[in-house]
């Protein structure tokens, strides 16, 4: 049907009217519903899709902050109502219907995200006591606070009252009888948001106002102020000023609204508040949600009994090997210019690359190279460059340790390994023996653990043993420690020559991981000289004390730095690699 003009007589400018416009029962009575299009609609279907085909479980690394991030954006679009006004029934039932479910979206990604960093970083599970009353409740509070939103705009305790179209004999223009409105009658309706106009329009105009169940569709309808407005008039609410004609205003459609809306001024405020809550769900994601426990669920189900098979073989052949397998992780994580926990420490020396192996604290040192390379072979053979060489380390450090007596901890997976080595970092990085406490601290805090952290993980020195070089100043220069023990330990490591010669870390128990090893700093007979510096009137004095006495204390914090400490700087992703011999890249 072609569109109607009518001359303005003021102005005696030809106004356009909009074309009629016939109602479709069907579609007036599912007009809340969300649209097809509307992004909100569509990103908050994405994420019920993923949580019903349980990728949001499966697919935590990328899925779960990518839906915190869709549904946040459901939430503002919904929040500032970017394709509609919240003063348009029909559009606001849609838009209350969303944001509550946008909230309920952002409620449960929300969940999920901080579960999984919060398995992170302590290696345990989050469960809370009540989440689906949570949820109740937040549910609840959003539908709450979209109905005060509305009072705040119109002052109703209820939302408006709706209109129900009337057929009308023939689609001609007619006015009303205030002369202000031009309907085109035809199965249209006057705007929703009319209603303190009841008395002027029901008279003459296309439709009766009626408390209606389901929301009408919108017509266009023009209002003309060419005539002072009456009395009764006066609540209508504002409408846009059209800039080229400042005597005519325009009520547009839902379709329209969203260039011609109030809210307008909103949208960059809503933008910027968006691209924020962007960055920071991304630096969380980052940060929190590199590594799952989960990780190889899929993709190499028996990794981790592999590992662990391979390990308790190992250990039960030679006890001492726990020790040497728990170091290689400690020395990889610690060089983090390859960035950390990468696997590059295995890696050895190339025409094109000096690796880590000759480096000072790792030169004649570090073993149990062969364990890792058959670990890496039957891995190979289950799961085909699927298991990272740095995962397959901090799998075996817990292992061996378990298989000692020590406490268990949830590995985080996910690791990828690194292309490059750093001999220089390797020599910078790691804690020297004759490091004092300050010394200590420092450089355990530049790698993001706290002193506490630094305590406990020392307690990895309750197996192992060590060679003569690393411990000669100390038998020989300190002062404080014990002088039996020194007598013993100069008989087996001279002043000068024979470097190789070995003593355990903690003589006590030197193959169980307990916590001997601070009861002996309490008696000064600490090995190296850096572990007796935990205990020697400093700052640390107390929680070695602590240790000593308490042994589920020791075993608790000990677990928790060992996951800290696997999550520096991994490699994740896209980066590095996964080799398929853990000594050389690809």
């Amino acid at each position: 049907m072609a569109a109607s003009t009518e001359i303005d007589p003021e102005s005696s400018r030809p106004t356009q009217m909009a074309p009629s416009t016939e109602i479709d029962p069907e579609r007036a009575s599912t007009s809340a519903a969300p649209s097809a299009t509307n992004p909100a609609a569509v990103v908050l279907a994405i994420i019920a899709w993923w949580r019903r085909k349980e990728l949001l479980e499966r697919s935590a690394l990328v899925l779960r902050p990518l839906a915190l991030i869709f549904s946040l954006f459901a939430f503002i679009v919904c929040a500032s109502n970017r394709h509609g006004d919240w003063r348009n029934f029909d559009r606001y039932e849609e838009y209350r219907y969303l944001l509550a479910i946008s909230i309920f979206a952002f409620l449960y990604s929300a969940f999920q995200v901080s579960k999984q960093a919060y398995r992170f970083s302590t290696g345990n599970d989050l469960v809370p006591k009540n989440y689906s009353e949570i949820v109740d409740f937040a549910g609840d509070q959003t539908m709450k606070l979209a109905t005060e939103r509305w009072k705040m705009l119109h002052g109703e305790l209820a939302p408006p009252r709706t209109l129900e179209p009337m057929a009308m004999a023939s689609p001609v223009l007619e006015h009303s009888k205030d002369g202000l409105f031009r309907v085109e009658k035809q199965g249209t309706c006057i705007p929703t948001t009319f209603p303190s106009l009841s008395e002027e329009c029901a008279g003459s105009s296309c439709a009766r106002l009626l408390h209606h169940e389901q929301p009408i569709l919108y017509t266009e309808v023009e209002v003309v102020t060419s005539s002072p407005m009456p009395q009764a008039s006066q609540d209508l609410p504002r409408a846009e000023i059209n800039e080229q004609d400042e005597d005519t205003h325009h009520l547009v459609s839902p379709s329209a609204m969203a260039s011609l809306s109030g809210i307008s001024s909103r949208t960059p405020l809503a933008l910027f508040f968006f691209f924020c809550c962007c960055c920071c769900c991304c630096f969380a994601a980052t940060a929190s949600a590199q590594l799952s426990s989960s990780f190889y669920n899929a993709s190499c189900p028996n990794a981790l009994p592999i590992i662990q098979s391979a390990v308790k073989a190992a250990v039960a052949k030679e006890r001492r090997m726990g020790a040497s397998l728990l170091r290689l992780h400690f020395h990889d994580c610690f060089v983090q210019a390859s960035p950390g926990c990468d696997g590059s420490v295995l890696l050895d020396d190339t025409s094109g690359l000096t690796g880590e192996k000759t480096a000072g604290p790792n030169n004649n040192s570090l073993r149990g190279f062969d364990v890792v390379d058959a670990i890496k072979s039957k891995l190979e053979s289950a799961c085909k460059q699927v298991v990272s060489c740095a995962d397959i380390l901090a799998v075996a450090a817990r292992d061996s340790v378990v298989a000692l007596g020590g406490p268990s901890w949830t590995v985080q997976l996910g690791r990828r390994d690194s292309t490059t080595a750093s001999f220089s970092s390797a020599n910078s990085d790691i804690p020297r023996p004759d490091f004092n406490l300050t010394d200590l601290i420092s450089a355990f805090s530049n790698k993001g653990l706290a002193t506490t952290d630094m305590v406990a993980l020392s307690g990895a020195h309750t197996i192992g043993q060590a060679r003569c070089t690393t411990f000669r100043a100390r038998i020989y220069n300190d002062t404080d420690i014990d002088s039996s023990l020194a007598a013993s330990l100069r008989s087996s490591c001279p002043s000068s020559g024979d470097d190789d010669s070995l003593a355990p870390l903690d003589a006590s128990t030197p193959t169980a991981f307990d916590t001997c090893y601070y009861r002996n700093l309490l008696s000064n007979k600490g090995l190296l000289h850096s572990d007796q510096q935990l205990h020697g009137g400093g700052s640390t004095d107390s929680q070695v004390s602590s240790y000593a006495a308490n042994s589920a204390k020791f075993f608790g914090d000990f677990a928790s730095a060992m996951v800290k400490m696997g999550s520096i700087s991994p490699l994740t992703g896209s980066s590095g690699e996964i080799r398929t011999n853990c000594r050389k890249t690809n």
